[in-house]
């Protein structure tokens, strides 16, 4: 299932027909789609809505007037999955839902309704990826949706200005916000309960504070990891016959190649980019390998259109760059949704190589607190910032801001080994979010999944040693112990994706002239400062020129304006007119936000 709404009510008022009217209209227009299922009762409505390629299970009921409804892909460990949310509803019914969602894994948001005690539990999945959202309604009762954008446009929303900042500086949106005040993102891991029109109760049912750090090294950590992605590429075969798989030239997909052969599954593979791209390169030579059909798009000489930037705000809710979903990932996932019944992808991979592990040295390990203002400077708050914008003393204040979000992250977490903190980090916060907004789109087309999130593999990556983790070496391994052949194979830049050792430590000459080059790198940028980045101007200069781009971008009427400065917007807008505007990114970030907050209000202007 693609969308969904649930209006959740006070039993002794009249239904809140409006509310659940105003959803359906909300959704018809942000998201283009009209329900599949429908249920009201006394205490709540809901409605489920399929993906553009028309997949999903519509809502279900049971004979005792239980209903559930389920957005993404979900797994339980007893063999079943998506497609037997009737299973799923009985599952609940017998168990109840602590049990349920103990025994879940995947990508998803689970919506159910408990007649008996007038109940809608929500559970989310462990990183809650897939994103899902609630608000109080000003009439009273709570509205959920799988939807910021709907959610903004039941009654008016306030821009938030934190949130705002947030994604114009760095692209993403963290922790429960959401554009508006009125808002918020549901947790991961979370069960949530609403009754009488309010949330009564919402508890977490895991964390990585439940794991045992250390628990695997060596082969046993090849072997349990390998074990864990090839039941994991089985699972996923057996929701769909018709397998997309990304692959290019590094570890993660390569990775994720390997394990949907070993497990014979059947799968093509597509790799995105010119064909002199080194990557692209790499990636068709693992294809050949394979010995699986290989698709290459090259999206190179599209023409920019606002038609594209437009439809990838009905996916994305703007929360995330509409052109570079728009005029990239969503041209090549249109395409696959026609043809392929779930696309899965690396995502997550990189957890089992130590991901941003660099900044702990040399005290990996050590069982201590992370230096979260090194981390918010040198992970989050790193893109270059415009000057009519922002100013340095706002640079600052955000640092502080990631420094104190990495802190809370990690409340639950003191005394454990700074690794497990930092991966914490990144899941809670990065993946969480950044990863979980594009997902969360490209699941209203086609199902999409990385296997490297479902539970089995996520927690022996997690609780790897060190030692067994950094340097890639769980994946090198793992790749060689599966498929020697696509380990074999060199990475872009030269070397190969397996263990080195003496056979073949000659073919590890360019690993030193990759390391030179990052060191390099960074005494740079130590020296002299971050480089603002400059792309390509052709698609700004492309949208400018639409009309209804000139309209969004007309300073004094800006949405926009309410949380940033007129004066400064007008100023980054005309310097932004120029061929040569150093910040790009920030520009498409500003008409995103624009587009979200402009269409959130449209019925009420």
């Amino acid at each position: 299932m693609g969308n969904f709404w649930a209006i959740i009510q006070r039993t002794d008022a009249s239904p809140a027909a409006a509310a659940g009217e105003r959803a359906r209209v909300a959704t018809q227009r942000l998201k283009g789609v009209a329900p599949t299922g429908e249920i009201s009762t006394a205490y709540a409505q809901a409605a489920s809505y399929a993906r553009r390629n028309g997949s999903g299970t519509s809502l279900v009921q049971d004979a005792t007037g239980n209903w559930c409804c389920a957005v993404g892909t979900w797994f339980h460990q007893e063999g079943w999955a998506v497609g037997a949310e009737t299973r799923l509803l009985e599952s609940f019914t017998r168990q109840g839902a602590q049990r349920l969602a103990q025994s879940l894994s995947g990508f998803f948001v689970i919506v159910i309704g408990e007649a008996r005690s007038q109940t809608v539990y929500v559970i989310t999945d462990l990183i809650g990826s897939r994103h899902a959202f609630m608000r109080t309604l000003p009439q009273g009762g709570i509205a959920l949706a799988s939807s910021s954008l709907v959610l903004a446009a039941l009654a008016p929303a306030k821009p938030d200005a934190l949130s705002v900042e947030e994604f114009i500086r760095t692209g993403v949106i963290y922790e429960d916000r959401s554009f508006y005040a009125e808002v918020r993102k549901l947790e991961p891991a979370s069960i949530y309960q609403f009754s009488e029109g309010q949330q009564i109760a919402r508890q977490s049912y895991w964390s990585l504070n439940e794991l045992t750090p250390n628990r695997y090294d060596g082969d046993a950590a090849v072997e349990a990891f390998g074990e864990a992605v090839v039941k994991g590429a089985r699972a996923v075969g057996s929701v769909t016959s018709r397998l997309l798989c990304d692959l290019t030239g590094g570890y993660d997909s390569r990775a994720l190649a390997a394990s949907f052969l070993t497990a014979g599954v059947e799968f093509e593979t597509t790799v995105t980019g010119r064909a002199t791209n080194p990557d692209v390169i790499v990636a068709e030579q693992l294809a050949r390998l394979t010995g699986k059909r290989h698709t290459r798009v090259d999206l190179s000489e599209q023409t920019p259109t606002f038609a594209a930037v437009r439809d990838a705000l009905s996916l994305t809710d703007g929360e995330y760059d509409c052109i570079e979903y728009g005029l990239g990932t969503l041209p090549v996932h249109s395409r696959s949704a026609q043809i392929y019944g779930l696309t899965a992808n690396g995502s997550f991979g990189e957890v089992a190589r130590g991901y941003w592990w660099e900044l702990l040295f040399p005290h990996t390990g050590a069982r201590a607190p992370l230096n979260a203002h090194r981390i918010a400077a040198g992970r989050y708050v790193v893109d270059a910032n415009s000057p009519q914008l922002f100013d340095a003393a706002a640079t600052a204040r955000l640092v502080d801001h990631f420094a104190a979000m990495i802190e809370r992250a990690n409340a639950e977490l003191a005394g454990q080994p700074n690794t497990l903190q930092m991966d914490n980090t990144y899941l809670r916060l990065r993946m969480h979010r950044w990863q979980g907004r594009i997902a969360s789109a490209t699941d209203q087309l086609l199902p999409c999944l990385s296997p490297f999130m479902l539970r089995p593999a996520l927690e022996v990556m997690l609780q790897a040693t060190p030692r067994i983790r950094q340097r890639s070496l769980l994946v090198r391994a793992m790749l060689q112990r599966l498929q020697p052949r696509l380990a074999a194979v060199p990475l872009e830049h030269g070397y190969p994706a397996e263990p080195l050792g003496l056979t073949n430590f000659h073919r590890f000459a360019p690993l030193l002239t990759s390391y030179a080059g990052k060191a390099w790198n960074k005494a740079r940028r130590m020296l002299v400062g971050q480089t603002p980045s400059v792309t390509s101007s052709a698609a700004r200069l492309q949208l400018c020129r639409d009309e209804a781009v000139q309209d969004l971008l007309t300073p004094e009427r800006m949405r926009l304006a309410e949380v940033l400065s007129p004066a400064a917007l007008s100023a980054f807008l005309q310097a932004s007119r120029q061929t040569n505007f150093s910040y790009e990114q920030q520009w498409c970030r500003v008409l995103s936000c624009e587009m979200a907050l402009r269409a959130a209000a449209l019925d009420r202007q």
